[in-house]
């Protein structure tokens, strides 16, 4: 049996099209309706999706976690995660599922083998995250993009993301925190490249993304003294700066990341101090 596990929140309006593309490739859509404030639930419902509802909204990792767990137990053969926002799309199920069928556990979307129509904002914050990932488990991971929500799982690769320590990952560093699983596992890993889609404006990455990313590295990696500094400067509004690998040429970067509204945006600096 295959599955598509759709994460929504408020996504009632977009969600159609989504779920007809998506029962085309798969048996079963579930929908995992995180506190929406709108008819998402009822949406998917009538268009013949197995929904579940949190009482509230526990946040992207959360919620991903249960439809996986659900997943599990029902012993699906293969388990795609797609979000139901329109920046992922379900005709890249079908290449996936191709690697599957060759033998791979899991299937990493990967956005960034390319840099063509990526905001660099989004690139640097990205580079950054994938830094991070390749400290974590000693050596590059699979593809650049550790962050992309759309993936395939076979069953011993969805095993494997439910074992992913609950803390600090129910929100956006799920993603993340179970790349390093994965990649910690004795499983096969591939990759599939997707076009990165993003709506304008692009302003940087949303605050929240950094603060549940750098309060996971805290609290369950290697890297908790640097990520409580870069932490620090969040809540006081200061300038992060970050010295990372450029995933493109291998050398060294210094980054800058300066609070715009609610976003962190990112350019890259010749001449500053790293903090």
């Amino acid at each position: 049996m295959r599955v598509a596990v759709v994460p929504a929140k408020n996504e009632a309006a977009g969600l159609a099209s989504l779920i007809g593309e998506l029962r085309r490739r798969v048996d079963v859509v579930l929908v995992i309706d995180d506190g929406s404030e709108d008819a998402t639930g009822h949406v998917a419902e009538s268009l013949g999706c197995v929904v579940l509802r949190n009482d509230r909204c526990l946040g992207y990792g959360a919620t991903l976690r249960r439809g996986l767990l659900w997943c599990c137990n029902a012993h699906a053969s293969a388990v795609v995660t797609i979000d139901a926002d329109g920046q992922h799309e379900a005709a890249w199920i079908d290449s996936g599922i191709t690697k599957l069928d060759q033998g791979a556990d899991v299937v990493f979307g990967n956005r960034f083998a390319t840099s063509v129509g990526v905001p660099q904002t989004k690139l640097l914050s990205n580079n950054f995250a994938w830094d991070c990932v390749k400290q974590c488990i000693g050596r590059k991971p699979i593809c650049e993009d550790v962050s992309c929500g759309f993936r395939i799982y076979g069953p011993r690769g969805l095993l494997a993301s439910v074992e992913t320590r609950v803390e600090s990952t129910s929100g956006y560093s799920f993603a993340q925190a179970t790349c390093v699983q994965l990649h910690n596992k004795d499983l096969s890993l591939a990759a599939i490249n997707v076009p990165a889609i993003y709506f304008e404006p692009v302003y940087g990455t949303h605050i929240s993304e950094m603060r549940d990313f750098l309060l996971w590295l805290v609290a369950c990696t290697p890297l908790k003294k640097d990520a409580e500094r870069w932490f620090d400067c969040i809540l006081r509004g200061r300038a992060l700066s970050l010295e990372f690998e450029d995933w493109r040429i291998g050398t060294t970067i210094i980054v800058i990341g300066h609070r715009f509204r609610e976003f962190v945006r990112f350019s890259v600096e010749t001449n500053a101090t790293v903090l």
